[in-house]
């Protein structure tokens, strides 16, 4: 499966500081970090975010829209949200080396979010829940998920575990 891209450069290059007014920090020919190396920090951080948002459960790439609902999937901009904390946290450290206030107030929301969705603390409203082929919830998506439960020791009709199997 490819990695979600919640944002592409050219969007997400809008919400970092100008160091001089008028003058965008990231550019096609901009160091350390040109548009090449921001396209691979979404990569970066996109691959993360939905290794996380898999574990809490939930399949990945979360989807920006519900076609049989014909609504938006609310959790998405909560995901792409932090997609670009996660982006902007790893640009920040790159551009401003040193005692970098800023890369590490966007790297402690990013991780934050990231332990959140991943323990299971942060629900992504509306984002379809991963089944597996059978149908039936798959067991990181329990409360306090157990890594020894796999999806064939679940009952069959009641997606619990079964303690005789």
């Amino acid at each position: 499966m490819a990695i979600a891209q919640y944002w592409t450069a050219s969007d997400l290059a809008q919400f970092f500081p100008e160091p001089v007014p008028g003058t965008p920090l990231i550019t096609a020919t901009s160091y350390p970090v040109n548009m090449n190396g921001l396209a691979t920090y979404i990569y970066l951080v996109g691959g993360q975010l939905n290794a996380a948002i898999q574990k809490a459960g939930y399949e990945i790439p979360v989807p920006s829209w519900d076609p049989v609902a014909s609504a938006a999937i609310g959790g998405y901009a909560y995901v792409q949200e932090v997609a670009r904390w996660g982006v902007m946290a790893a640009v920040m450290e790159q551009v401003y080396v040193g005692p970098n206030d800023e890369g590490k107030r966007w790297r402690t929301l990013f991780d934050k979010a990231i332990d959140d969705i991943r323990n299971g603390n942060q629900q992504i409203p509306d984002a379809p829940i991963d089944f597996d082929q059978q149908g039936r919830l798959l067991p990181s998506w329990f409360p306090n998920p157990d890594p020894q439960i796999r999806s064939q020791d679940l009952d069959p009709v009641t997606d619990t575990v079964n303690p005789l199997w």
